[in-house]
């Protein structure tokens, strides 16, 4: 993704403190690397906890044009979609059993992860929600990062934003695109891909994506971007 604010990503990991289960929700842009937001729920995040968190951060830092998600069922939640309807953020789903698509928010999962596994080691922090507070600080305005030229997640997120399509016009575009490409398929799984097609599609048509590797025109489960 070429610029801040063109994409977020939202993921959940599990997580234990004192025997009980926790979700850790983090919003990730996908071009600055910077956590927008997080939330530590207690047990399965249920629908207003994503919502709550989802309105603080668009709140706080503006809507995405676009938010990628694992296609969970509490993304069609009543309060979850007509959040983004509100905002008018297009929503994209990650490609099933293709870990890859999402691979900077994997790999910024097992950062978190082990960088509170390693707090815990050390007797550092109160608790599990202060040690990943010390995390999220550390990954996004203290280590430089040498796949974005060294700089922090925070000082590219916030200093190199620029103007962006209309919303409307571009959740027009992406739909319009998407009917096309139904109308188009020949298989199930073509149709399937048709709303992940249009959004990738459209955005390049806005330079907004940097494309990396071997990729096809038909954008396929293997398209990758960066």
């Amino acid at each position: 993704i070429a610029r801040p604010m063109v994409m977020w990503s939202e993921d959940g990991a599990n997580f234990r403190e004192r025997g009980r289960k926790k979700e850790l929700l983090v919003l990730q842009d996908e071009c600055a690397r910077f956590k927008t937001n997080w939330e530590l729920a207690d047990g399965p995040a249920d629908a207003a906890i994503v919502a709550g968190y989802l309105r603080e951060a668009f709140d706080e830092h503006g809507a995405p044009l676009v938010l990628k998600h694992d296609g969970g069922s509490i993304f069609h939640e009543q309060c979850v979609t007509d959040l983004l309807d509100e905002y008018g953020v297009v929503e994209l789903t990650s490609p099933p059993s293709y870990p890859p698509f999402n691979g900077k928010k994997e790999r910024s999962m097992r950062d978190i992860k082990s960088y509170t596994r390693a707090l815990f080691e050390n007797r550092v922090g109160y608790c599990l929600e202060e040690r990943i507070a010390i995390a999220m600080r550390d990954l996004n305005d203290e280590r430089p990062r040498p796949v974005l030229s060294g700089r922090t997640a925070a000082e590219v997120f916030y200093q190199t934003q620029t103007s962006l399509p209309d919303r409307r016009r571009f959740k027009m575009e992406v739909e319009t695109r998407q009917l096309e490409l139904e109308a188009e398929a020949g298989s199930r799984t073509e149709k399937a891909a048709a709303r992940r097609r249009a959004v990738i599609q459209v955005l390049s048509g806005y330079n907004l994506i940097n494309w990396r590797g071997d990729v096809s025109t038909y954008f396929r489960n293997q398209t990758g971007t960066n």
